[in-house]
């Protein structure tokens, strides 16, 4: 039976420097008013979020010997993730490390990974057989750009692939025709979605994705998100939990309702509702996985605003 989601993919930490004033110039030294260290966004933090619902997660991931390895390893492990297929077999630091400064207008990051090809690591075939022997079975796996084959062999065996992505200068549908091709759930923000769909309007870039995929969506930041069911095109309005202190991986908590919603079997309505309650919850606090959020407040915020969906 297939219970459970996975996914491969780089562990993230973030240092977070929070409530800098402005950012500082070359040469120049300026201090936060707070800080944190913890593990970043991506389809961990999605996992992490699942689990949290009580959904049975399988991740692989690049571990090393080093601190920053460790400290993923313990905030996995706290987290309910346990045991975690390793993949690595270098000797680098293979973790992303993120230094976010936070500042009143924005964030702004500066990051390192240790793997050949930096974020453009391409799987050996090593690398993808450990890989399939943990995510072989799974109901749905959150796919990232470097396991393609390992994608399609997955999903010639029946599992759902989601796919993510995050804004690069050259990105078009051509670059990622072959992971779009595979996926049956894809989650662009409205910027990303008017440039992979080579399309201004926003109705226009919502017709062509609903070309390629059953239910099309699109993120809008601040004001939740558009989507496509039943032949109409729907605005799913954010959900109010509190003022906004970080919006660091609520992307990625978005999906996480998003597939909560659609392993459980509910209407459209329903799962991007959850998707907006999570994501809306994840920026109250610092760091990606900071606030949580169970089962019964879901339910319960669910009931109470998944009226507010409107047609668009």
């Amino acid at each position: 039976m297939k219970d459970f989601a996975a996914a491969v993919a780089r562990t993230n930490v973030d240092l977070l420097f929070d409530k800098v004033s402005a950012l500082p110039n070359e040469g120049e030294e300026r201090y936060a008013e707070n800080f944190a260290m913890e593990l970043g966004g991506g389809p961990i933090a999605t996992l992490i979020h699942l689990r949290r619902l009580d959904v049975p997660v399988r991740i692989a991931t690049y571990l090393g010997d080093d601190w920053f390895s460790d400290f993923a390893r313990r905030e996995l492990g706290r987290f309910g993730v346990d045991p975690v297929a390793n993949l690595y077999r270098g000797d680098r630091i293979p973790v992303n490390i993120s230094a976010a400064m936070i500042t009143p207008a924005d964030r702004t990051f500066i990051s390192y990974t240790g793997l050949e090809g930096g974020n453009r690591h391409e799987a050996d075939d090593g690398e993808l057989e450990r890989a399939y022997a943990v995510l072989s079975g799974a109901a749905l796996v959150a796919m990232q750009p470097g396991y393609l084959e390992l994608y399609r062999r997955l999903k010639s065996e029946g599992t759902s692939l989601v796919f993510d992505i995050g804004w690069e200068d050259d990105l078009g549908f051509r670059k990622y025709r072959d992971y779009l091709d595979l996926a049956d759930i894809f989650t662009p923000n409205e910027k990303e979605a008017v440039r992979i769909t080579g399309k201004n309007d926003l109705r226009e870039a919502m017709a062509v994705l609903a070309d390629n995929f059953a239910v099309p969506i699109v993120t809008l930041s601040r004001s939740g998100c558009l989507f496509r069911s039943d032949g109409k095109t729907y605005l799913a309005p954010p959900i109010d939990q509190g003022p906004t202190v970080d919006a660091t991986g609520a992307g990625d908590a978005f999906l996480a309702g998003l597939i909560y919603g659609t392993l459980t079997g509910v209407s459209p309505h329903r799962a991007i509702t959850y998707a907006n309650i999570i994501g809306g919850n994840a920026v109250t606090a610092l760091g990606c996985l900071t606030a949580v959020m169970d089962q019964t407040r879901l339910f319960a915020l669910a009931d109470a605003h998944e009226a507010d969906i409107r047609e668009f």
